[in-house]
């Protein structure tokens, strides 16, 4: 995405492929991006550019990145979440912005 000179936002996320590819989780995923992707179109109404930054740190995971957000490099340092999820450190999505 290009971005212009004006003010901008990066969010931040950490996909993740869902063990069950339909039900509840996928519903509540699809309703969170949307909500994301609404709220980027009204900031760049206002004159906010929002790029979605999508931090994994395998390949499997790395299929779960939408196609609104620009994947980071490939990340390999982790911590896993309370479900074992791997999850990127700060230190290196910093690296990759």
């Amino acid at each position: 995405m290009q971005l212009s000179m004006g003010l901008f936002f990066t969010h931040v996320f950490a996909p993740y492929l869902l063990a069950n590819s339909s039900g509840p989780a996928l519903i509540e995923r699809n309703l969170v991006y949307a909500s994301w992707e609404n709220a980027a179109a009204s900031a760049r109404d206002q004159g906010f550019d929002v790029e979605f930054l999508a931090c994994t740190s395998n390949e499997r995971d790395r299929s779960a990145v939408p196609s609104f957000a620009r994947p980071a490099t490939s990340l390999v340092h982790y911590a896993l979440d309370a479900r074992g999820h791997v999850m990127p450190t700060i230190g290196e999505i910093w690296v990759s912005l």
